[in-house]
C-alpha cells in the first residue's frame, strides 16, 4: 500500500512539473511567434533609387541602394548598401555611403551603420572633407549627422580624429567631441 501512494504522489508531482515546465514553453513559444510576426517585411524593392523634393521641386536628398526592405508593424525601411546625397543649392550634393541602413517611420531619422563615409566635395569656396565612422544617425530636416563611435576627418592639408561628433550639412562644419588630435596645414 505504501509502495503505491509513494508511486501515486510521484506520478501526482511528475506530472505537475511536466504541466509548469509546458506552461513555460508556450509562453516562450507565443513570445517568439509573436516576435517573428510582428517585424515581417510588407515589400521588398530591388536596384531602387528614391528621392526627396522640396516645395520648389528641387532634390533635397536621394537615395540609392540595390535592396530595401519596408516592414509592416512600425512601416520603418532598411536599405542594403545605400548611397545617400544631401543637396543644397548650387552646390555640389554630400555623398554619405554604408553597410546598411534604418529610415525611421517618420522618415525623420536615418541611422547609418557599417563603414559610414561621408564626403563633402570641395568647391571654389571649400576645401572639402571626408568624414568616417562606424555608425551616423542623419536628421533630414536640419540636415545634421551626428555619432557617439570614434570618427576620422580628413580633407586637403588637415586630418582630426576623435570621439563622438556632427556635422552641419549646409554649414559643411564638423564639431568633433572628446579626445580630438589633429594636424593642420594652412
Amino acid at each position: 500500500m505504501r509502495t503505491k501512494l509513494t508511486a501515486l504522489i510521484l506520478v501526482v508531482a511528475l506530472s505537475g512539473a511536466l504541466a509548469l515546465w509546458m506552461k513555460g514553453l508556450h509562453k516562450v513559444a507565443v513570445f517568439r511567434l509573436k516576435g517573428q510576426l510582428t517585424h515581417i517585411p510588407q515589400y521588398t524593392l530591388e536596384d531602387i533609387t528614391l528621392t526627396t523634393m522640396d516645395t520648389q521641386g528641387r532634390p533635397q536628398y536621394r537615395i540609392r541602394s540595390p535592396r530595401m526592405v519596408r516592414y509592416t508593424d512600425d512601416e520603418s525601411s532598411e536599405f542594403d548598401a545605400p548611397v545617400l546625397w544631401v543637396y543644397r543649392p548650387a552646390e555640389p550634393p554630400m555623398e554619405v555611403r554604408s553597410r546598411q541602413a534604418w529610415v525611421s517611420p517618420s522618415r525623420d531619422k536615418i541611422v547609418l551603420r557599417g563603414e559610414v563615409t561621408l564626403i563633402q566635395p570641395k568647391t571654389t569656396t571649400h576645401r572639402g572633407f571626408t568624414v568616417h565612422s562606424a555608425e551616423v544617425s542623419v536628421l533630414p530636416g536640419p540636415r545634421t549627422a551626428t555619432t557617439e563611435q570614434e570618427v576620422t576627418v580628413y580633407g586637403e592639408g588637415f586630418y582630426m580624429e576623435g570621439v563622438g561628433g556632427s556635422v552641419d550639412m549646409l554649414a559643411r562644419t564638423v564639431r568633433l567631441d572628446a579626445r580630438v588630435r589633429g594636424v593642420y596645414e594652412p
